[in-house]
C-alpha cells in the first residue's frame, strides 16, 4: 500500500512536533515506534517551512500495516495529520487503459 501523509505543526505546537519528530531518529520513541518504522518504505520526504508541514510518501506491505500503525497514532498526538492512500500515476493509467475509453487518443509522454 502507498500512502502520502501530511503532518502539519502550528507555532504553538512546532517544539512539541520537533521534540517528537526527532524521537523518530535517536531511538528515544517507544519500541512499538520504533518497531514500525521498520516497517515502512519512506519514497519521499519534504518539509515546507512557510506552510508548517511535511510530506511524506511511503509504502507498507499489507500484512504489515497494523505493525506500522503505531508510528501514526504517536504522530498523531503533536501533529495534525492527513493521510491519503494513492497509486503511481503508471498504476492509475493501467486501470484507464482497462476501460478502454481512449483508444484512439495518444498517451501522455512524462
Amino acid at each position: 500500500m502507498r500512502c502520502v501523509t501530511i503532518y502539519r505543526w502550528n507555532p504553538q505546537t512546532f517544539r512539541a512536533c520537533a521534540k517528537r519528530w526527532i524521537t523518530l531518529f535517536d531511538g528515544t520513541a517507544p519500541q512499538a515506534v520504533q518497531d514500525g518504522l521498520t516497517k515502512v518504505k519512506t519514497i519521499a520526504l519534504e518539509m515546507s517551512a512557510p506552510s508548517q508541514m511535511i510530506f511524506q510518501i511511503w509504502e507498507v506491505a499489507d500484512e504489515d500495516l497494523v505493525d506500522a500503525m503505531p508510528v501514526g497514532i504517536y504522530l498523531q498526538e503533536v501533529f495534525d495529520v492527513e493521510t491519503h492512500v494513492v497509486q503511481t500515476t503508471q498504476d492509475w493509467n493501467k486501470a484507464w487503459d482497462k476501460l478502454e475509453l481512449f483508444d484512439n487518443v495518444p498517451a501522455p509522454e512524462w
